[in-house]
């Protein structure tokens, strides 16, 4: 993905479209990608990269203007879409919930 020559525009997408369906103003970010290669007695390591996503956005007022039209953690939740995106998760489908694996936790 790291070599894609559209990485930059697919990541600002992501963003954009978990943002869509809110109140927003004032949408801004940058995308950086990052990429590695080892040389020498670290050759046989696996080239590796990030892709940063750094976005801003103002939670808009209702059409009353005193109190925001979604709640803060709507925002919240869109970010973390983002970011599971990023990570390589699959997007799933509105209203569907992921049953995660439950570990069991060392007492």
């Amino acid at each position: 993905m790291l070599a894609d020559p559209l990485v930059h525009e697919v990541a600002w997408s992501w963003t954009t479209d978990a943002l869509e369906p809110l109140h927003t103003a004032q949408i801004g970010g940058t995308v950086t990608v990052s990429t590695g290669t080892s040389f020498g007695t670290m050759s046989e390591r696996r080239p590796d990269g990030l892709i940063e996503v750094r976005a801003s956005w103002t939670p808009a007022p209702n059409d009353h203007g005193a109190e925001l039209a979604d709640d803060i953690g709507d925002h919240v939740r869109a970010w973390i879409d983002v970011l599971a995106r990023l990570a390589g998760l699959p997007p799933l489908p509105p209203g569907v919930a992921s049953v995660g694996s439950r570990r069991a936790r060392a007492t």
